[in-house]
């Protein structure tokens, strides 16, 4: 089934983020409408495929926006003040967007409402209120927001039976793991008060973001007839306990202070005096909001679970933390790296996070990051500001810092979180000692050795690593080892030379590190030509004088005489001092317009980078360590199927024989271009080799590695196994 392209309005919005963060994740490509006064603080080119500049008002936008799209998701609002004329922006939106869908022949077309459209008078419905009960009428139709609402449906049911398949989510006041439910949060002498309007006795159908998103994807997947859904919580909690439990869940102790509403009028009574007298007017509605704030309703979801077979999982952590949390496993992952942008941290972190698991990441920070960030059950804990460790020097001061800061924040947490198991990512190997009061109280530790240290520093910084210090690096090697419970390593090389050192093994485990497959996946069939001109190579991770690069750019100056004008485009981490030698070698060989350098990239964005190019190229140098070491870039092209021409190392054929990836010769830039040439004017010879080499990947792809990852912590942890969930990841 080929890729849907959905349209997400309101993508500003709270809400309209999320749901173009799920769609994508579940393989949508996403297009989202942007107003340049409304622009989000994110990078948002990150998460998002396309963007349409524009008004939601503008016809031509609307027309530009929808076309070429099967899917449009509305979720985009404006503040409408209480004596607005009719109809309002959101009325007038809504019409425009879905003629003009129905006009481009989109398939389905899905609207977030709300249940504010029932009114908030008290009903007798005892199994709650459906999604057929009667809508707000009366006085309660003078509220601004539920009127407007109302009408926007009215008028989406309109065009119904016109091919366009209709979905209205009518969810509960919506809330995420770091926008809280609360209205207002103050601490005061090392307490947090939430302060709320009413008496907080009142139940309240809160409900969790992602359960709104996973709704409308389980809708989209499953349609068959137009629907109308209640996204509401299972068990409706009075607002005092959704207040309290929301602290629970987040590690806090919250105590909810609530405001009488005769004293909220009063105050908006002063307020609205105040704005008179400066000549401003009021459009706040304190009528609604004490209305929305006291209401005391219970709404059925009894529909949307019976017909998606949807759950509000999410949501209904909050419901009891006190019995939950006691039972979620904790723990903590430290990495002297970035998150999410480090992929294996990310896979395995996201591994657990789909079984049920809480995972909490101690790592350094990039500019722009914030010190703490939630990705559903995995908490970022972004501890030191990360620096330049280019030189052996730079390292060394950064990586202990990095541990000594590890060791205070994992036990200031530690005994908040409890957790059951820490996973140590090196380098450096000495990381693991920030883990010993745990390793004390007999928490099992796992040290995951991306990398060997002593092979790794012999072909970084090959004149500093002899005598002494290659002889501290082997002990402080030998020793973290020892220290850690179990060993992971990520190539068949670097288990085989822990073997010759002594490590039992029955200690080690091997997880490739093979590309996460809800991200590298084939969008599109890729098509197989003949290239006699222009062909696109591609590079991407570390750029480093091991990795190659001069020999990739001493290829494409030959390149130019059998396929011209070919380029390579090269997206990383750079050595600052190599960059410059590349950069000076480009110009040197009058390469300047065949090159591109590009800045580090997320993985969902050099995923899409991959599906554009014709040949991806690992030229790695051969040296004791790479050798050794697989690359992770290999799988990642084989996986979307982008033909590889590699270098001739141990690592990699012994995974990937000659049928599969083109090799040459180590360090030999004529072979290269010779090799890329033979590619680039056999098509056919190109497919075979993607053929074969997908169907070799197939027996070591990520849901392989995965499950055999999950039974190594769920071993050491309960001394059990058992299948892993793979539950969809929560956004």
């Amino acid at each position: 089934m080929l890729t849907r392209k959905a349209l997400v309005t309101g993508y500003a919005g709270f809400l309209g983020r999320h749901l173009a963060r799920g769609l994508r994740a579940e393989g949508f490509q996403v297009r989202v409408l942007l107003h340049r006064h409304t622009v989000p603080q994110t990078d948002f080119h990150q998460e998002v495929d396309d963007v349409i500049w524009g008004s939601i008002e503008d016809e031509d936008t609307i027309r530009r926006a929808v076309a070429g799209v099967q899917v449009v998701v509305h979720s985009a609002w404006s503040h409408t003040p209480s004596l607005a004329p009719r109809p309002t922006v959101n009325e007038r939106a809504a019409e425009l967007i879905i003629n003009e869908s129905v006009r481009a022949g989109v398939g389905w077309f899905v609207f977030i409402s709300s249940v504010a459209v029932y009114g908030m008078r008290a009903r007798p419905d005892a199994a709650g209120i459906l999604e057929s009960s009667a809508l707000a009428e009366g006085e309660e139709r003078n509220f601004i927001y539920p009127a407007e609402k109302i009408q926007v449906e009215h008028i989406l049911r309109r065009y119904q039976r016109n091919g366009t398949k209709l979905g209205i989510f009518r969810p509960g006041p919506i809330f995420d793991d770091r926008k809280s439910p609360i209205k207002k949060l103050a601490r005061m002498a090392g307490r947090s008060f939430a302060i709320g309007f009413g008496n907080g006795r009142n139940r309240m159908p809160y409900i969790h973001a992602s359960d709104v998103v996973n709704a409308v994807v389980k809708w989209l997947k499953n349609v068959r007839e137009d629907a109308v859904f209640n996204v509401t919580p299972t068990q409706n909690l009075r607002v005092k306990d959704w207040y309290r439990n929301w602290g629970k869940a987040n590690g806090q102790s919250v105590t909810p202070l609530f405001v009488r509403p005769s004293v909220i009028r009063l105050l908006f009574l002063g307020v609205k005096l105040l704005k008179r007298i400066l000549g401003r007017k009021s459009s706040a509605d304190v009528n609604y909001a004490l209305a929305s704030a006291t209401r005391d309703l219970i709404y059925s979801n009894a529909a949307i679970q019976r017909q998606l077979v949807w759950v509000d999982e999410v949501t209904a952590r909050y419901i009891k933390p006190e019995f939950a949390q006691p039972q979620m496993t904790r723990i903590a992952m430290l990495s002297l790296s970035y998150y999410p942008n480090d992929p294996r941290v990310r896979r395995q972190a996201e591994t657990l996070a789909r079984d049920g698991m809480a995972v909490d990441i101690l790592c350094l920070r990039g500019n722009g990051e914030d010190r703490f960030e939630r990705f559903g059950q995995i908490s970022v804990y972004r501890i030191l500001k990360g620096s330049n460790k280019e030189s052996l020097l730079q390292y060394l001061w950064l990586s202990t810092k990095f541990m000594i800061a590890a060791f205070l924040s994992l036990n200031r947490l530690h005994f908040k979180r409890r957790y059951r198991l820490i996973q140590v990512h090196n380098l450096p190997d000495y990381l693991v000692l920030a883990a010993m009061v745990q390793k004390l109280l007999g928490i099992p530790i796992i040290l995951d050795l991306h990398d060997l240290s002593v092979e790794l520093f012999e072909s970084k910084w090959p004149c500093r690593v002899s005598g002494i210090l290659g002889a501290t690096l082997k002990i402080i090697e030998r020793l973290s080892c020892g220290l850690a419970k179990q060993l992971i390593t990520t190539s068949t090389g670097f288990r085989n030379r822990l073997l010759a050192r002594g490590i039992p093994p029955e200690k080690i485990t091997l997880i490739l590190n093979t590309a996460d497959d809800r991200i590298f996946k084939e969008r599109l069939p890729r098509q197989f030509k003949k290239i006699e001109y222009g062909a696109r190579l591609l590079y991407h991770g570390t750029v480093a004088p091991r990795f190659g690069l001069t020999i990739a750019i001493a290829a494409l100056a030959q390149l130019q005489n059998s396929i011209p004008e070919s380029t390579l485009h090269i997206f990383g981490k750079y050595d600052p001092s190599h960059r410059r030698e590349l950069e000076a070698q480009i110009e040197t060989l009058g390469l300047s317009d065949r090159f591109f350098f590009g800045a580090y990239l997320s993985l969902e964005e050099i995923s899409q980078i991959i599906s554009q190019s014709d040949i991806g190229i690992v030229p790695y140098q051969s040296d004791a360590f790479m050798d050794l070491a697989l690359s992770t870039k290999t799988f990642e092209y084989v996986a979307m199927r982008l033909p590889v021409v590699a270098s001739r190392l141990p690592s990699l054929t012994a995974i990937f024989d000659a049928s599969s990836l083109q090799y040459f010769a180590p360090g030999n830039a004529s072979d290269l271009a010779d090799k890329i040439a033979d590619f680039c004017l056999h098509p056919e010879r190109r497919q075979d080799f993607v053929n074969r080499a997908a169907t070799v990947y197939q027996q070591i792809a990520w849901p392989i590695m995965a499950q055999r990852y999950f039974n190594l912590i769920t071993t050491q942890i309960n001394g059990l196994t058992r299948p892993w969930k793979n539950r969809q990841f929560v956004y």
